[in-house]
């Protein structure tokens, strides 16, 4: 008896690893009722995504062989899921097709993961204690069990090669997988640090990972969208495990995977936030040249821990998810700010200090106006450093309104040539302080655009913006807006 196939589907997931680790580099790692985990092959080379291996709903084919009754269910180091064979547990059955017969167990849930026959960089193979307790061949003289060679495939998410009968009720698996690759670890808590382009440190993105829900698009879309950073979401409807996902009418799409993360600079600068691209480089390309993928891009905004603006696709099938945080943030930059506030003693010098040099941001605030048409963008004693749209002036600025895309164009509300002013809290001198500057519109020569900033135990963020006739105030709260 011989199967062959080429077109498997991997379904795959991360189980709680329960591996006993014994021996040796190629003596093999013993595991048992558990996920394959990791290995470390006889020359050092380390396999760390075996886990992927293990399959959310278990693999089956049927043998094409003309006549032949048999439905084979498999999977790696984890009990198949039903049918059960009849009395023992098993990572791999023989079955009656259409639910004729009962289903034999090849082999119990006992294995030992070992060097692959070609050698230990080639890949893994898994060896399971045989099933001695009921089925037995030859008159009772044999056990079945069953071997799983998986070759080391870069470009393959999984796919069954062979199922061989090698000898009387000892089965040979040889299957396919990137899983089965030596690598670095997958990884699956946390994005980590991300060093931009111009030198800019994105130190906060581990804030992003959430390890208690995943985000989501919401019910009130016609596609639920499901994702995380830099982590695999809860399990759902999708045969496999993916840190974006895609749920229509009940059918679920994976749109990428975690082992094919990449990180880029936001698609407006370096400066701007940050972009990490799950690629899906297992399924055709539907456009030439171009790979499916979804792209988590986070734009920095202070003033918001969260906040989903859009979802985009096109026709090659590729995603974008666009938010704003805090925690897309650069933490620090090549060069210092140009100035900063400094400290503030409130009272005309008599009463209380200030230290405001931590509310001056290397990434610019900015937020939109309520009628999410218009975008402000300011900073404390220090100049913008963000990258306007074109029709914004180029001259040095502290606040700029944009309205460009309702025509309404782009106006300076604080022109750096002009002498900046702090001022005392409106609520009074305890409460925090206010920035006043000044600019020029074509309907106000003189504008006049304060900054508000009051005293919070949090970390800074923006509360709302008020226009006037040539007036506009930004409200904000920060710790750093409280006198020392």
């Amino acid at each position: 008896m011989v199967i062959m196939t080429t077109t498997m589907t991997m379904m795959i997931m991360i189980a709680s690893f329960c591996l006993l680790y014994g021996g040796s580099g190629g003596g093999g790692v013993v595991g048992v009722h558990g996920a394959c985990g990791t290995f470390v092959a006889s020359d050092g080379t380390p396999y760390n995504n075996l886990a992927y291996l293990t399959a959310k709903t278990s693999y089956n084919v049927s043998e094409p062989t003309s006549g032949s009754p048999y439905l084979y269910i498999y999977n790696y180091c984890a009990e198949i899921t039903t049918p059960v064979p009849t009395g023992v547990p098993s990572s791999a059955a023989q079955c009656g097709m259409n639910g004729g017969g009962p289903c034999v167990a090849l082999g119990t849930l006992n294995y030992t993961i070992g060097d692959h026959p070609n050698g230990p960089k080639m890949g893994i193979v898994i060896t399971y204690e045989p099933n001695n307790i009921n089925y037995r061949c030859m008159g009772g003289s044999v056990s079945r069990t069953i071997k799983q060679i998986v070759n080391c495939n870069p470009d393959v998410q999984h796919r069954l090669l062979s199922l061989v009968e090698a000898s009387t009720c000892q089965y040979v698996l040889t299957s396919e997988s990137s899983s089965a690759c030596p690598g670095k670890p997958i990884p699956v808590h946390g994005c980590g640090t991300y060093k931009a382009t111009d030198g800019s440190l994105y130190g906060d993105l581990n804030a992003l990972t959430s390890t208690t829900e995943d985000y989501t698009s919401g019910k009130s879309s016609s596609a639920l969208y499901t994702w995380n950073f830099c982590r695999d979401v809860a399990p759902s409807s999708c045969l496999l495990p993916a840190p974006a996902t895609r749920t229509f009418l009940n059918n679920c799409d994976q749109l990428g995977y975690i082992s094919h993360t990449l990180f880029n600079d936001h698609p407006l600068g370096p400066r701007f936030g940050v972009n990490i691209t799950y690629e899906d480089v297992f399924s055709p390309p539907l456009c030439s040249g171009s790979t499916r993928s979804v792209s988590l891009v986070v734009a920095c905004d202070h003033a918001l821990e969260y906040n989903l603006t859009s979802i985009t696709t096109n026709t090659c099938g590729q995603y974008n998810i666009n938010m704003r945080s805090i925690h897309a943030c650069a933490t620090n930059a090549p060069y210092p700010p140009p100035s900063s506030c400094g400290r503030y003693v409130s009272g005309n010098g008599t009463g209380y200090t200030y230290d405001l040099t931590n509310l001056t941001s290397y990434a610019d605030y900015t937020t939109t106006a309520p009628n999410e048409n218009t975008r402000f963008y300011w900073n404390f004693c220090s100049v913008l450093t963000s990258k306007l749209s074109t029709s914004c002036p180029s001259q040095p600025s502290y606040v700029v309104k944009d309205a460009s895309s309702i025509g309404r164009g782009c106006s300076v509300l604080g022109n750096a040539s002009n002498k900046f002013v702090v001022n005392d809290h409106p609520s009074g001198p305890a409460s925090g302080v206010y920035i006043a500057y000044k600019g020029t519109t074509p309907d106000c020569p003189n504008y006049l655009a304060n900054i508000v900033a009051t005293c919070d135990v949090q970390e800074t963020r923006f509360v709302r913006v008020v226009e006037y006739t040539c007036r506009s105030d930004i409200y904000m709260t920060s710790k750093y807006a409280c006198p020392l």
